[in-house]
Order: C-alpha cells, then structure tokens, then sequence
C-alpha cells in the first residue's frame, strides 16, 4: 500500500500512459512498473448495489426491488462507482433484494420469479 505524490499531466499519444509517483515504502526501485489500484475517493457507511442493477430512463436512475413476487421501481441517486459495483442513495437498504438479470425490461409492479441461485 502507497500514497501517490504526483501525478504527470502528459500522456504519451500511442499508449495513453503517464508518469505517476508513488510512495510505497521498500521493495520498489525507481522505475519498476507494477500494477496499480487508485482509489479515488472512499465512502463509508454507504450502500452498492450491482451495477447491471440500475436502469437509467429520461436521466434518472433506478433499481428494481423485489418484494412478494413483484418488483417495485425505486428512483435512486448514483455515485461513485467501480469495478461492477455502484454507491446508490434512495428508498433501498442493506437485506433488500434487487433485480440484476433483465432489470431494463422490467416495469414498477411486474411478476417476477427469482432463480434459486440469487435468492
């Protein structure tokens, strides 16, 4: 684990890389390339769903929760977002099941039967 210390603002043209330093402590020599992981930004406290969850129509965003064989629309607010997870706000919480599988065709009350395997 390391902290960036700077952050070059030129890319080269062919492979859209760029300088970037890292303090990381030992074990790296200057110039080594290595894999990297940036987090931008982190947020505690805060509830993701699955990406392929939300439905976007006209602007706004939308899961689909299920609740007694039907599903119930739910306008939520996104934000950050990352490797197939997205923080949404909304009327949702920690326990509710969301569709993740066929969300875009779906409808607010549509009859819907959950694969065992997503329960």
């Amino acid at each position: 684990k390391g902290f960036v210390s700077s952050v070059s603002s030129a890319l080269d043209p062919r492979t859209g890389m760029g300088k970037v330093k890292v303090s990381a402590g030992g074990g790296l020599v200057i110039g080594d390339m290595v894999p990297v992981k940036i987090v931008k930004k982190r947020a505690r406290n805060v509830l993701y769903v699955p990406e392929k969850s939300l439905v976007e129509r006209e602007g706004k965003y939308y899961v689909f929760k299920f609740l007694k064989g039907k599903v119930k629309q739910i306008e939520v607010k996104k934000g950050v977002e990352g490797e197939g997870i997205v923080e949404v706000e909304g009327n949702i919480a920690e326990g509710d099941t969301v569709i993740t599988t066929g969300a875009f065709g779906l409808y607010n009350g549509a009859r819907v039967k959950l694969k065992e395997k997503e329960r």
